[in-house]
C-alpha cells in the first residue's frame, strides 16, 4: 500500500486554502464519519486480547494510508473479525453509545479547527459585520443521543466559543435543500457517495452552485486502479474534475491520538 498523499497537500490546506478569499463565510457542514473513525472503534470493541490491541497500534500507519473503506486487510493477523462483523456492529443501534465513546477522533477534526480559524481571519478582512460561524454535523451511520451530541458540542465549543453547533442524525443529502445550499465549506467522508446524489450532482455540474464553495473529502476510492494506474492518479483525476465545479482538496487520513484501551 502506498503512503499518504504528498505533504504539500496538507501544506496547501493549512497555509493557503483560504488565501485570496474575500467573501464572508459563515456556514460549515461536516460528516461525523470524517471526524470520528467508527470502523476502528468497532474493531476495538470486537477484539478480546491485549496483544490484539498492541497489534492494532502497530498497524495504524498502514491503516491510515488506505484509500478504501476496508478495515481488516490492514490487520491480517486478527482472524476472528471480518469487515462484515464491523459493518454489522456499526449497524446495530445498541452499539452506538459505545462507538461514540471509543471511536478515535481523526486528523480531519484538527483540520476543522484550522478551517474555522481561517474563516474567522477571512471574514475579518472583508467585513466589519462579524457573526458566529454555524457548524452543522451530520451522520447516518452512528446515531448520537442528545447526551452524545452535548458532549461533542461542548468539545467543539471549547475549540472555538464563536461557534453555533448543530448535530443531526442525518447526512447531507437528507438535509433541507435551502439549508444545504447555505454551506460555504464542506467536509465529506465519501465524495463518490454524494456525487451519486441527483441534487448534489446537479448543483455541482449544471447549476455551478458550488463554484465558490470549498469541499474537503477523505481520499476514498470506489474502484480499483486499472493496469498502469495508481491510486494517487485516480484521486488526482477526481480532484481535477471537481476543481472545475468548486475548490476541492483531500484531507489527510490519520488519528488524533492512539485509540483508547
Amino acid at each position: 500500500m502506498e503512503g499518504q498523499l504528498p505533504e504539500e497537500v496538507m501544506d496547501e490546506l493549512r497555509n493557503a486554502y483560504f488565501e485570496g478569499e474575500f467573501t464572508p463565510m459563515y456556514h460549515i457542514y461536516a460528516d461525523l464519519e470524517a471526524l470520528q473513525d467508527f470502523r476502528l472503534g468497532a474493531l476495538l470493541c470486537l477484539i478480546t486480547t491485549e496483544p490484539e490491541y498492541d497489534y492494532i497500534q502497530h498497524q495504524l500507519s498502514e491503516y491510515n494510508g488506505r484509500f478504501d473503506d476496508c478495515t481488516m486487510k490492514y490487520f491480517p493477523i486478527i482472524k476472528d473479525v471480518s469487515d462484515k462483523d464491523i459493518t454489522d456492529f456499526i449497524a446495530n443501534p445498541d452499539n452506538h453509545r459505545t462507538l461514540a465513546k471509543v471511536s478515535p477522533m481523526t486528523l480531519a477534526y484538527d483540520l476543522l479547527s484550522e478551517s474555522i480559524m481561517q474563516m474567522h481571519m477571512n471574514n475579518s478582512r472583508c467585513t466589519k459585520d462579524l457573526k458566529h460561524i454555524e457548524l452543522m454535523i451530520g451522520t447516518s451511520t452512528v446515531i448520537y443521543s442528545q447526551q452524545e451530541k452535548n458532549v461533542l458540542i461542548a468539545a467543539l465549543t471549547e475549540m472555538d466559543r464563536f461557534l453555533d453547533i448543530t448535530v443531526l442524525n442525518r447526512s447531507l443529502p437528507e438535509i433541507e435543500y435551502e439549508t444545504m445550499m447555505q454551506f460555504d465549506v464542506h467536509l465529506w467522508y465519501d465524495s463518490a457517495k454524494y456525487l451519486r446524489n441527483p441534487t448534489i450532482f446537479q448543483e455541482l455540474g449544471e447549476k455551478t452552485s458550488f463554484f465558490e464553495k470549498k469541499i474537503f473529502a477523505l481520499p476514498l476510492l470506489e474502484n480499483e486502479p486499472r493496469e498502469g494506474e495508481t491510486e494517487e492518479q485516480l484521486l488526482a483525476n477526481t480532484k481535477a474534475v471537481l476543481d472545475v465545479c468548486c475548490s476541492f482538496a483531500y484531507v489527510e487520513r490519520g488519528l488524533q491520538e492512539s485509540p483508547p484501551q
